[in-house]
């Protein structure tokens, strides 16, 4: 009985870790290859495909004011309209994405169902009407469809005042959320869920329009 035991646990210990390996994308020594003067396409795995999760010009759910676009303000059009203009929509640069598996994530339309897979993003070159600097934070929610893929989640402090050009972000599980940084100021910020915030994962919430942040000291 032991030795039987035994084989059966060998099986499938081999079993699984053949299957782990099956899953393993093969290596690219130079997956972005970086060739003076030209313009060079990522070289994925064979297991892997590249696929667009959302593009600048794309429309949020909850659009407010200047803040429509994924990518762009809503200050002029997206590319120049006249030959020798170089006038444009501003490009909002979102930068440095946090994915995150979420549960009970809500959106503009209480109706959806935004699935539990998200992009959280900051942006670091955003204006508002006044044309002085407010960044907003978005989330693309990778099951939704086209109509929801991406929503507008703050774009104003607690307070309401502009939030300012974000660099980077990252979770922090301990308090499970979501650290925003502003770049040479040494800031932190730290989103804190609420009824009207997107952001707390503990609980079921709801979400119709942009919601606000909260600036707190992190050492």
């Amino acid at each position: 009985m032991k030795l039987r035991h035994t084989q059966r646990i060998l099986s499938l210990f081999f079993a699984a870790t053949t299957f782990a390996a099956d899953r393993l994308p093969t290596h690219v020594p130079a997956a972005n290859p970086r060739i003076a003067g030209q313009s060079t396409p990522n070289i994925l795995s064979p297991e892997l495909i590249e696929t667009i999760a959302a593009q600048g010009s794309f429309v949020m759910e909850n659009p407010a004011g200047v803040f429509k676009f994924y990518g762009y303000n809503d200050n002029g059009p997206l590319t120049p309209t006249a030959a020798g203009s170089k006038f444009e929509a501003r490009k909002t640069e979102p930068d440095k994405n946090t994915y995150l598996v979420l549960k009970n994530q809500s959106g503009a339309d209480p109706l959806y169902d935004y699935g539990t897979h998200f992009l959280f993003q900051g942006h670091e070159n955003s204006v508002n009407g006044a044309a002085t600097t407010n960044s907003y934070l978005t989330r693309i929610n990778l099951d939704a469809d086209g109509a929801h893929r991406v929503t507008l989640m703050a774009y104003q402090d607690s307070n309401g005042a502009a939030l300012p050009n974000f660099d980077g972000s990252t979770w922090y599980p301990f308090s499970q959320r979501l650290l925003f940084h502003v770049g040479g100021l040494s800031r932190r910020w730290r989103v804190a869920g609420d009824s009207r915030s997107p952001f707390a994962s503990r609980a079921p919430h709801r979400h119709h329009g942009p919601g606000r942040i909260r600036r707190y000291p992190v050492r």
